[in-house]
């Protein structure tokens, strides 16, 4: 049981470190123009919604609420991500 739990605790800190959790289901945007998708629905949803590009600072802070857009430099979606 104790192997069970730190192996837990073990994948769940690898999550973290990352920056992300890579289950967000907000996957369908990637292949969208920026300014064609909708993400006012979203933020009228109440997420924070931000917008990124490949070499963008994302940092090690959590929040549940939020959705990384991360863009290219044709402003083309290429990447989601939620946390």
């Amino acid at each position: 049981m104790k192997n069970f739990i730190i192996l837990i605790t073990a994948l769940g800190l690898s999550g973290c470190a990352a920056g992300q959790t890579t289950d967000c289901a907000y996957r369908d945007l990637i292949g969208k123009d920026v300014y064609s998708a909708d993400l006012q629905k979203l933020r009228d949803e109440g997420k924070d919604v931000r917008l990124l590009y490949p070499d963008s600072f994302i940092g090690f802070q959590k929040n549940p609420n939020r959705i990384n857009v991360t863009r290219d430099e044709n402003d083309q979606i290429v990447a989601v991500s939620c946390g």
